[in-house]
């Protein structure tokens, strides 16, 4: 989970700042341009290649955790048939 954590919080901040630049375009002030061109685009950029399935980046345990977490969801609707006889009224 802190694998998808990390590469979320990068597309969060990302994704306001490039609306922003969308919707309302670069301001007059260089430096405010610079910031929200490098953590904008630059963020989801690395959020990308931080989800490549390769080597130490966070791709290669974040990908692992989808067949698990559908895994469950399949449990939770339908929940394994159970051999014991565990219900009291059934003795």
């Amino acid at each position: 989970m802190i694998a998808w954590g990390g590469i979320l919080a990068q597309i969060a901040i990302a994704l306001p700042l490039l609306a922003w630049i969308t919707f309302f375009g670069y301001t007059r002030f260089a430096v405010i341009n610079a910031i929200l061109a490098i953590l904008g685009a630059y963020s989801l950029i690395v959020a990308a290649f931080n989800l490549l399935p390769i080597g130490r980046l966070d791709g290669r345990l974040a990908w692992g955790l989808i067949p698990e977490w559908i895994r469950r969801v399949r449990n939770r609707r339908n929940p394994p048939a159970s051999n014991k006889r565990s219900d009291w009224r059934t003795y």
